[in-house]
């Protein structure tokens, strides 16, 4: 109802979904947040439990889920926030299920990777994909793609519009 009111004034709908930081997809199935070295329990980024580990692929397919539920509500756009792993916190406490499953893989490969099957299956259906990324990221430093996979000459190729926040 609220995307076809828009549209009757003209305006773009744009649905954004914060994807990976996402508290209540974590408190409901801690079986899909990253996992602590230490304990085996969810990781907590800063002492705050938020984070679902972005390389699991029913995480990933949970988005891509969201992404469609918004597309069939007349969304003319997605826009994911948070598609990047965490960048504070106890890193090397966080254990992810990429290193098991593609220990070649650094973390700017899963979001690459998800982006891919998220376009994909977006794009087609004439909706524009968005993203958002830390500013920071436009600089390329190796430190920045380490910690939060946004490696954003790669994300481009999977997306339609790219916002650096500054």
């Amino acid at each position: 109802k609220y995307t076809r009111f828009l549209h009757s004034q003209g305006m773009h709908a744009i649905a954004r979904i914060a994807i990976f930081r996402d508290e209540r997809l974590v408190v409901s199935h801690p079986e899909l947040a990253i996992k602590s070295k230490k304990t085996g329990q969810p990781w907590r980024e800063n002492g705050k439990l938020v984070w679902t580990d972005p390389s699991r692929i029913d995480v990933q397919e949970f988005d891509i889920a969201l992404a469609q539920a918004a597309i069939s509500g007349g969304s003319d756009e997605v826009q994911f926030d948070y598609v990047r792993f965490p960048a504070e916190g106890d890193q090397k406490d966080a254990s992810f299920a990429f290193q098991k499953s593609h220990p070649e893989w650094q973390r700017a490969d899963v979001i690459a990777d998800f982006l891919q099957r998220a376009y994909t299956s977006i794009h087609p259906k004439g909706v524009l994909l968005s993203l958002d990324v830390f500013g920071v990221m436009a600089w390329q430093r190796q430190v920045d793609l380490s910690h939060t996979g946004q490696d954003i000459v790669r994300m481009a190729r999977f997306c339609d519009v790219l916002s650096p926040m500054i």
